[in-house]
């Protein structure tokens, strides 16, 4: 949506300047957030009462503030927000050099859209992952943490906050578990 014309602005109703206003700004981007609020300034905002002037260039100021703030989101102060590869995570008991992993099914899940889980039984759950560490949020696992290795491995993290020596690892699907070609088709 481009700024309104002059002969358009000036026809307009106090209010609807003001409603026109944010419905432009609400998609504005860096470049013509430069060159509407220099329109504002110049033409637009003139024909406005003057209590009315201030609260629209404020609006307006704070809608170009938030749109050039570019960056990842982040929440204080667990770190960035981010979220898992969707996919199969398959959970299992570390082995070592003379036995191989122990499957742990009931502790597996599925990362499906919006930072949400589904489990083999079908019950869903969200789940929140700030920096490197992962909480389910709700569903089955609510109150489980994990601690992301990379991108690929999760670590649960014991009642003391302890990294432990299971891991649930993403697989491509289910059915990739034991196969040699490790899900790739």
């Amino acid at each position: 949506m481009a700024c309104p014309g002059q002969a358009e602005w000036e026809t307009m109703p106090a209010l609807s300047r003001c409603r026109r206003l944010l419905q432009v700004t609400g998609v504005w981007y860096r470049a013509g957030v430069m060159h509407c609020l220099s329109f504002l300034r110049n033409r637009a905002l003139r024909p406005l009462p003057r209590g009315l002037s201030v609260a629209v260039a404020a609006m307006a100021f704070l809608a170009a503030a938030v749109l050039a703030a570019s960056g990842p989101a982040t929440a204080a102060p667990g770190g960035q927000l981010k979220v898992l590869l969707k996919g199969y995570w398959a959970c299992e008991a570390m082995g070592d050099a003379t036995a191989p992993p122990k499957p742990q099914p009931q502790n597996s899940f599925d990362v499906i859209a919006d930072s949400s889980y589904r489990t083999a039984q079908g019950e869903a759950g969200s789940y929140l992952l700030l920096g490197e560490t992962m909480t389910m949020t709700s569903g089955p696992f609510r109150g489980r943490s994990y601690i992301l290795v990379g991108q690929g491995i999760l670590h649960p993290v014991d009642a003391a906050g302890q990294r432990s020596t299971d891991r649930c690892v993403r697989q491509r699907s289910a059915s990739a578990i034991g196969d040699d070609t490790g899900g790739e088709s």
